[in-house]
């Protein structure tokens, strides 16, 4: 393709092209570094940085190329889950659920920050906080409902409450009997539970 030497458009187009063909992320990396090089407050370009790297497996880089963009846009909410998801993949805790909580905070009727936020401490082993963020979430947008059951299911069995969560699990997989993930889940926290019931079963008094 000929590109022009100034044309930002023509290099964030190619950066596209690029990122649709395996392993030419490097490539494309390259052509949406050209379009900011000429214009610095091209927000798409910006993005397409952001999603090179992370294929590219740069975290820390990821989640610059987003605080890059929040300059252009400071009020985009999803740069700033982005910023915590990059972080997420990384040892760096207090940034990721820093970047998770400023989401929370600059928009509270957002179901998608608390729903992430909820997800980073399930897997951080703090399942008591996960639930309130998952709730919060179901509290902003009742359409989040079924992945708040199944965020619930897993911290309630992170907290060893296996009768609730797979009460969670199966009433998520009702509302989606396709997924098969939460059909796999719910299977695996029915024989937990099997396990758990017969072993208290087994009890007795010394």
């Amino acid at each position: 393709i000929q590109l022009l030497p100034q044309d930002s458009d023509a290099y964030f187009a190619l950066g596209n092209a690029l990122r649709g063909q395996s392993d030419r992320e490097a490539e494309a990396l390259a052509a949406y570094d050209a379009a900011v090089a000429i214009t610095p407050t091209d927000y798409e370009s910006h993005l397409g940085r952001a999603a090179a790297l992370s294929a590219l497996g740069e975290p820390i880089q990821e989640a610059e190329a987003y605080r890059t963009a929040l300059k252009i846009k400071p009020g985009d909410v999803r740069l700033w889950i982005n910023i915590g998801v990059a972080y997420s993949g990384t040892d760096d805790i207090e940034t990721a659920e820093a970047a998770f909580r400023e989401a929370v905070a600059i928009a509270p009727d957002d179901a998608r920050p608390p729903l992430n936020l909820g997800r980073y401490l399930a897997k951080l082993a703090r399942p008591a906080e996960a639930i309130d963020q998952f709730y919060a979430a179901a509290v902003a947008d009742a359409e989040y409902f079924e992945e708040v059951k199944l965020g619930v299911g897993t911290a309630r069995a992170q907290q060893g409450r296996l009768a609730e969560a797979t009460a969670n699990f199966a009433s998520a997989s009702r509302m989606s009997p396709k997924n098969e993930e939460l059909k796999s889940s719910l299977v695996e926290m029915e024989r937990r539970a099997a396990e758990l019931e017969e072993l208290q079963s087994g009890l007795t008094n010394a």
